[in-house]
């Protein structure tokens, strides 16, 4: 495999480091609000801010495995973040397509 040969230690290990302070907040953040963040993060996931799933999902399963959480609970936060989320860039892509035809 290639790799960069000037700083690529470097970026990796920044990189590793954005990854494990993102992850950290996100953990952070779901012990605190509950499925209240659970459905936050999965709305800004879902409305293209880059906030990885891969992270809040499984999280909000161990906190259900641990009997924190509710799994129907965390479930529906989950899948209705999605949904507002996508909702919400859809018509916002549909209002800015809309205010185009008037600009130009």
């Amino acid at each position: 495999m290639y790799k960069l040969p000037i700083y690529s230690e470097f970026i990796e290990s920044m990189i590793e480091q954005i990854i494990e302070f993102l992850t950290s907040l996100i953990i952070q953040f779901i012990q605190t609000t509950g499925y209240t963040g659970v459905f936050i993060l999965m709305t800004l996931e879902s409305a293209l801010i880059p906030i990885p799933s891969e992270i809040t999902m499984p999280f909000a399963g161990f906190l259900t495995s641990r009997g924190q959480l509710s799994f129907p609970l965390v479930v529906l936060a989950g899948a209705f973040g999605n949904l507002i989320g996508s909702l919400t860039a859809y018509y916002l892509g549909y209002f800015l397509e809309y205010l185009k035809k008037f600009i130009i």
